[in-house]
């Protein structure tokens, strides 16, 4: 139980600061002022890219000035098959990208914003990556079978464990309210 507990405090912690770097899992915000500049920007609960109205100001890294831009960053079928994206911003970053037309891994220099998943610290990551995805690519239907029923496994064991524990729990209070009767 406890392993479980400290495995998702550590998935959330993750998440968080995941979310804090990666404009896909910000929220989109408009900001205060009141400029009228058609953006787009990503909605997670959806999984889609959405027009909205930026302000001017303050707002976040989820915007966007086309749909195509959006959903070439946000909406990830499969990192390895995006293009390498250096992003608007001028940070000098050392990266490296998976190229499909070479078919290798490939440095180049990420400017901090608006790029996309295609992107990895270093070569031996990009490499792992793209050995992963080939061969999730060709595994993807066998993959999907068993983990959606694991899932399911999972479920099942947690449902009837619940159950048995809210039975044995009747069970004591009955138990409890037939046998303190006959104690006095």
């Amino acid at each position: 139980m406890y392993v479980l507990v400290a495995f998702f405090t550590t998935v959330a912690v993750f998440s968080f600061s995941k979310a804090q770097s990666d404009p896909c899992r910000m929220p989109i915000e408009p900001g205060l002022c009141l400029a009228y500049f058609p953006s787009w920007g990503y909605e997670q609960s959806t999984g889609q890219c959405v027009k909205f109205i930026y302000g001017g100001c303050q707002g976040n890294l989820n915007r966007f000035d086309s749909k195509e831009e959006c959903e070439a960053t946000c909406i990830v079928s499969n990192r390895c098959n995006q293009p390498i994206v250096q992003g608007r911003c001028r940070a000098y970053i050392p990266s490296w990208g998976y190229d499909m037309v070479s078919g290798r891994c490939k440095r180049f220099i990420y400017g901090g914003c608006h790029g996309n998943q295609n992107r990895f610290r270093s070569k031996e990551e990009c490499q792992m990556a793209s050995i992963l995805s080939t061969a999730q690519q060709a595994r993807l239907p066998e993959m999907l079978a068993k983990e959606a029923f694991g899932y399911y496994e999972l479920l099942n064991e947690l449902f009837h464990a619940k159950v048995a524990a809210l039975l044995l729990t009747a069970q004591v209070i009955t138990a409890t309210a037939v046998v303190l009767p006959w104690r006095r």
